[in-house]
């Protein structure tokens, strides 16, 4: 698979530390690797992490992936946030990727076991986190905060709203899917947002920046979607979930992880999580503050105790 890594500056030493340094160590099946950052920041970004990168990895602005955001800056519109811009890069990535899925990631995502394509696709169909079925991944997350993206999400989509939270990064995501839902994303219901009513007039006047298209729509969107909850709620509108991907029993994508600073207190990086199902990532939430200097002594320190063993 190839996989898409969206950074900035200010993320880029943690990846550089962290996240590219496991992948290369266990993610064996790696093909392109995408790192998108801003375009003012684009060669820092490339000079931090290119001596660890993977070697077949391409660097793009996500000014060339999303172009209104250069229409924004332009028409003096509002500017993106960074989380937001971040999820529409991980749907945009899907028009340049080759093979049937992609990996999404972030730099606070840490790989802690040995795997490869043929371990987790089955039958082309790629493993996501959450069971379904009236099940929910126990995250800790606030439960007004994904209520608020799942109902969002099934607005815009009009749609009806998941009963499960749908994974978080690292997620596998099924290309011709994604396609699909930008597709249907330009037909969606358009935003109450005043930026996006000011960008469409815009697009309209100029005939030239599409604005009011799904990536134009989406970074306009004052309502708090995620890309996930998009992602599965279109799928199980369309009935199309199992026929994309299938949630195992013997391994997790994304375990063991530390969101606050309390949690990082007791944390060490684990391959296996409480039943005994193998770990592919682990996480260290970056909002915490935590450094990534601290991270790593941490897993070099879990590391001399098993060398001691």
């Amino acid at each position: 698979m190839e996989a898409i890594l969206p950074l900035t500056e200010s993320s880029a030493r943690r990846a550089a530390l962290l996240l590219l340094p496991s992948l290369a160590a266990n993610y064996e099946s790696l093909d392109r690797l995408w790192i998108a950052a801003p375009a003012k920041q684009l060669n820092a970004v490339t000079a931090q992490v290119a001596s660890v990168a993977h070697p077949r990895t391409i660097f793009i602005s996500d000014e060339e992936l999303l172009p209104e955001l250069a229409a924004h800056k332009r028409w003096g519109l509002p500017s993106p946030g960074g989380w937001y811009r971040q999820q529409v890069i991980k749907l945009a990535i899907s028009e340049r990727m080759e093979g049937k899925f992609y990996l999404t990631l972030d730099d606070d995502a840490i790989a802690v076991s040995r795997f490869s394509d043929r371990d987790i696709l089955l039958s082309d169909r790629a493993p996501r986190n959450q069971d379904r079925d009236g099940y929910r991944t126990k995250l800790a997350e606030e439960p007004d905060e994904n209520a608020a993206w799942m109902e969002a999400s099934s607005w815009i989509l009009n749609a009806p709203s998941l009963n499960y939270q749908p994974d978080l990064t690292p997620s596998i995501l099924s290309r011709d899917a994604v396609r699909d839902l930008t597709l249907r994303l330009k037909s969606c219901r358009c935003p109450t947002a005043r930026r996006w009513q000011v960008a469409a007039a815009v697009a309209r006047v100029t005939g030239r920046v599409r604005l009011n298209g799904w990536r134009g729509r989406l970074l306009a969107h004052d309502v708090p979607w995620t890309e996930y909850t998009l992602y599965d709620t279109h799928l199980e509108s369309r009935d199309e979930f199992l026929l994309r991907h299938y949630i195992p029993h013997d391994f997790r994508l994304l375990g063991n992880a530390a969101w606050t600073r309390a949690q990082f207190d007791s944390w060490e990086p684990r391959t296996l999580d409480a039943s005994g199902r193998r770990l592919l990532f682990n996480l260290v939430q970056s909002r915490t503050g935590i450094s990534p200097e601290e991270i790593v002594a941490r897993v070099k320190k879990k590391a001399a105790r098993q060398s001691e063993m």
